[in-house]
């Protein structure tokens, strides 16, 4: 359902007249493309709120206790904000295109935030060049090729490529565990593929080799077979994982079982990516503590999540704190921040191309829900990524930080670039060479 989610004042006379919008300029006209329908619909919320929360920040007010319901006084560097729905659908690619069609040409959108999936994020770079005067930035969309592979010179991205995801853990699994094999467990899908090249590039640089990929275990109901087989093949497994952070599939048995089949699970073990922020997939039946596990945002809120969090919970009664923590909500908001800090330090001047607005969001520096934020010259972020280790046990499970990888970019020092093929299920090779600066 398309709807507007925030309808601020239409004229600067009636502006006025509701008392207290604020804006004396034109509005700003943002559309948020969000996942309205599917499998991740129950999202969307999250992904609503989060954008809408930089506004809150800035005195705007929820019009309702769903997101959805929008807000209103949104004001920014003295011009009103409108934040205007477009709903895409994981894999329904023609719905990035005729979304940001509407977004655009028909409601006169001047920035777009969004959608969700890597693929969808393709698109929506290609759809970017037909409009040179709108700024794009993505909102949950990991795809590494968006940015490191002909970029778009309208198209933002404030959040980690799936590569990013993983930094640090091939070095941790190299130097500290020892390990010199590895077999790489992860999702047949483009995030799957694209973690298991950032967790090769890292391993295979230091001298370590892969010596199994598996893209068919993780959600299997019946795992056993294979994480025998994989518990077998190498010093140890490193598990990386996306869907299970946006979908009702959990990996879980298939940790369970591969626990059972290799004794000592924290040196035989690696998890990393965003599902493993979810707590219950760490509930096994069985002692997994003391596994480490990589994820790009911190295990314990920082400052700043505890503040948005509870700003959240305030305006929205229906988001729990581990919802606010979601990635959807986390990086959703790290856009729509983006988006304010830089229509502050360019005084609301969307003219000319946005040439002034690109060139205060191509220059932000802040910190984050998820750490300091900040791009490279190809309008990536340059992120942090932290590594944590699994305490307690069932419901009593945790994640402890003991170490961070800062500064991670795109490129992992080189060993990706613009020419590199795109990751599949045998690429990159594994290749020793110089590591990316964290893991020397």
């Amino acid at each position: 359902m398309r709807r507007a989610l925030t309808t601020i004042c239409l004229t600067l006379a009636a502006c006025w007249l509701a008392a207290g919008c604020g804006g004396q300029g034109d509005p700003v006209r943002i559309g948020l493309l969000t996942e309205c329908t599917g499998l991740v619909e129950p999202l969307n919320k999250l992904m609503i709120a989060g954008a809408e929360v930089p506004f809150i920040r800035r005195g705007a007010r929820p019009l309702g206790t769903q997101p959805s319901e929008g807000i209103t006084r949104a004001n920014v560097a003295g011009h009103a904000v409108e934040i205007d729905q477009g709903c895409t659908e994981t894999t329904e690619f023609h719905l990035v295109v005729s979304e940001v069609r509407r977004l655009v040409e028909n409601d006169g959108v001047d920035i777009v935030i969004g959608p969700l999936g890597p693929t969808e994020a393709l698109v929506l770079r290609k759809v970017a060049r037909r409009y040179p005067n709108v700024t794009f930035l993505l909102g949950w969309a990991g795809g590494q090729e968006v940015t490191l592979r002909d970029p778009a010179p309208n198209v933002y991205r404030l959040t980690p490529n799936e590569t990013q995801t993983v930094a640090g853990l091939g070095a941790y699994a190299y130097r500290t565990l020892g390990w010199r094999t590895a077999a790489i467990v992860a999702e047949d899908l483009p995030i799957g593929l694209t973690a298991a090249a950032g967790f090769t590039t890292e391993f295979c640089s230091l001298g370590g080799k892969i010596v199994l990929r598996d893209w068919t275990s993780l959600f299997n109901p019946e795992p056993p077979p294979g994480a025998v087989r994989q518990a077998a093949a190498a010093d140890g497994v490193a598990v990386l994982s996306w869907v299970g952070s946006f979908s009702p599939y959990s990996p879980a048995p298939y940790l369970a079982s591969l626990t059972r089949a290799r004794p000592g699970p924290a040196t035989r073990i690696l998890l990393g990516g965003p599902t493993f922020r979810n707590l219950a997939d760490l509930q096994w039946d069985i002692d997994n503590r003391g596994i480490v596990v990589a994820s790009d945002t911190p295990f314990q809120p920082n400052a700043e999540g505890r503040e948005i969090t509870r700003i959240l919970m305030r305006s929205f009664p229906i988001i729990s704190p581990e919802e606010a923590e979601n990635p959807a909500a986390v990086w959703y908001g790290e856009a729509s921040e983006a988006v304010a800090r830089a229509l502050e330090a360019a005084h609301g001047d969307l003219g000319d191309g946005q040439k002034r607005f690109r060139a205060a969001l191509s220059g932000l520096s802040f910190r984050a829900q998820s750490g300091p934020v900040r791009l490279d010259a190809d309008r990536q972020a340059i992120t942090t990524n932290y590594l944590g280790r699994v305490t307690g046990k069932g419901k009593a499970v945790s994640i402890r930080e003991f170490g961070r990888v800062t500064d991670v970019r795109q490129d992992y020092g080189g060993l990706f670039t613009g020419t590199s093929p795109s990751p599949t299920k045998t690429t990159p090779g594994c290749v020793r060479g110089t590591p990316p600066p964290w893991a020397r």
